[in-house]
């Protein structure tokens, strides 16, 4: 432990090559910069060597010996540019390079967010400035005059860890922002928005790449719904993975054809009432799981008024207690239909839930997922089942021709309960809905949902925390700049931070020209004992907005605490 962490000090400073004076490639000049990137970068360079070393790796970290510690440079600082368009070789020059806007280009990866000096090609060779970034390994934030891309490596990483880890946009770029410099002294570029989007177009391009789109003559327009799922590959597939002459088998051998589906609901992936799909529409609406949206909430919209029967069995609150998770949500939840065998979801399957459990939702997740199918054996397993089934089929000739499904040609059709789901159904049930009783199913649970459940209920503790944050954020930035406006231009620096344990401590601030209010909640003095007697009411503040006022010098002075009008200098959202 001793000599590993000597070792650690010694790599914080010149190390063994305290003693060397010149740079260890070219011998002429003194040596003051070294590699924190390369492997074996410890050696020192003179400045010209070090950014001739890194032509083809810019985004390496290189530091500064400046006589008492090494202090962080970039690349173009030192005076490294990239050059993009020509890479045929390293004698091909661009005659005509073509700044960046602004000279101002950010580039996310290797774990941290940089600063470059980047040309693009001017003479024609190159393309067209998105091209030219894509060849070069590089995502554009936009396709207009782009100041900002990310790495394809970045975002595979972050593509990864979203999925293993449930890490959420904003977590991940915090990463790259602390790793770039934690300590704050130097002004990392924000591109948190830039990256937000960036992701999401990744991983919808690399859903259409996986699905084989890029190759058809049709063009992405030619996508057909549900086109990009991934299938169950040892699900029955007709023309796929059957043998021709698989419906002329005998009975007793029919159930190798069988398709065994489950159903269920999840009412712990919510999505709060603040945007709309006309604001924030999907890349590729239906073109996977989920239902096509527009159809999918016409079909709810046309039979919303439907009466839902009461169950006959115990009471279960999916089908008596629709309502019970629907308040403040525009998805109370998500509902799914998945292969019962093997765990694999359904094309055109999956959908938001806007008032509980009803069975107008999961009719359509459930015919879609089967509609045009060829098979004519169907296991079906559906916590209610039994009170599901009922009218299934007087409710499907209600509906529209592209869910309809020819129920005649099925010639076997088993609903049943879940295993762990069915003891708390009632005797009756538990004699007509188990899958131990009922033959050619195997020792199928039909508890598939359950288990992808137990993988993606990580991803609520994900979108809680993006929506509380974003909602506070939002708020903070109205007020910030409806305060700018009424304060004047150029005269005051506005600026947010999280809100810290010492702003909790509330003292008494005039606020909106009320004396008698209090920074804690903007309650009166009279009502303080009443708000405190409701604290389950209060939401947890989070967010801070500071006003400074510019000095004659420019410098920003803080403001005097206690007052607001042109006085104040804080209160809390």
């Amino acid at each position: 432990r001793d000599d590993f962490l000597d070792l650690l000090l010694e790599l914080e400073g010149r190390g063994i090559h305290q003693s060397r004076s010149v740079c260890a490639a070219c011998y002429l000049k003194p040596s003051a910069y070294h590699c924190d990137s390369c492997v074996g970068g410890g050696e020192l360079l003179c400045k010209e060597c070090i950014v001739k070393e890194h032509g083809k790796s810019p985004l390496h970290i290189v530091k500064f010996w400046n006589g008492e510690f090494f202090e962080t440079k970039t690349l173009k600082e030192l005076g490294l540019r990239i050059q993009l368009g020509h890479w045929a070789s390293r004698e091909d020059r661009c005659f005509l390079p073509d700044r960046a806007a602004g000279d101002s280009f950010v580039i996310l990866g290797e774990g941290r967010v940089h600063s470059v000096a980047l040309d693009f090609c001017g003479c024609g060779k190159g393309g067209l400035q998105t091209t030219q970034l894509m060849r070069a390994g590089l995502y554009p934030a936009t396709v207009v005059d782009p100041r900002t891309a990310a790495t394809f490596a970045e975002l595979d990483r972050f593509e990864l860890l979203n999925y293993e880890s449930k890490c959420s946009v904003w977590d991940y770029y915090q990463s790259l922002a602390r790793r770039t410099d934690n300590s704050g002294v130097r002004k990392t570029p924000r591109r948190y928005y830039s990256f937000l989007r960036m992701t999401r177009e990744w991983i919808h391009l690399h859903m259409l790449k996986r699905a084989g789109r890029g190759h058809d003559p049709g063009g992405l327009s030619a996508t057909a719904p549900g086109e990009c799922a991934l299938l169950c590959p040892a699900c029955p597939h007709p023309g796929k993975n059957l043998v021709e002459d698989w419906k002329s088998y005998p009975e007793e051998k029919q159930f190798l054809f069988a398709l065994f589906l489950a159903m269920d609901a999840n009412f712990r992936l919510k999505r709060k009432d603040v945007s709309t799909e006309r604001k924030d529409p999907g890349l590729g609406d239906g073109w996977s799981f989920y239902c096509e949206v527009e159809k999918y909430m016409t079909h709810v919209a046309k039979h919303w008024d439907v009466p839902q029967e009461r169950s006959t069995c115990v009471s279960h609150d999916a089908v008596d207690k629709p309502d019970r998770e629907a308040r403040g949500t525009a998805s109370s939840g998500i509902g799914a239909v998945d292969c019962a065998r093997h765990n694999m979801r359904r094309p055109l399957a999956v959908g938001d839930l806007q008032f509980g459990e009803r069975y107008i939702n999961m009719d359509y997740m459930f015919f879609r997922s089967v509609a045009g199918t060829d098979l004519i054996r169907l296991v079906v397993s559906y916590d209610i089942a039994c009170q599901w089934h009922i009218n299934i089929w007087t409710r499907l000739s209600t509906y529209d021709t592209e869910i309809q499904m020819d129920h005649g040609s099925i010639q076997y059709i088993s609903f049943l309960v879940p295993k762990f789901h069915l003891p708390a159904h009632i005797e009756a049930c538990n004699l007509l809905f188990s899958f131990n009783l009922t033959p050619w199913v195997g020792q199928t649970d039909g508890e598939a949902p359950e288990r992808n459940w137990a993988n993606t209920n990580k991803i609520e503790a994900m979108d809680e925390l993006i929506r509380r944050s974003a909602a506070r954020y939002r708020a903070a930035r109205r007020a910030l700049v409806s305060l700018g406006k009424s304060l004047g231009e150029g005269e005051w620096e506005i600026t947010l931070r999280e809100l810290k344990d010492e702003d909790l401590r509330a003292r008494p601030v005039s606020t909106f020209g009320d004396p008698t209010r209090q920074r804690h909640g903007g309650a009166t003095a009279s009502s303080q004992s009443e708000q405190r007697s409701k604290k389950q009411r209060t939401q947890p503040m989070s967010w801070i907005w500071l006003v400074q006022k510019k000095s004659e010098k420019g410098e920003l002075q803080a403001m005097n605490e206690g007052t607001y009008a042109r006085n104040s200098t804080a209160n809390l959202l």
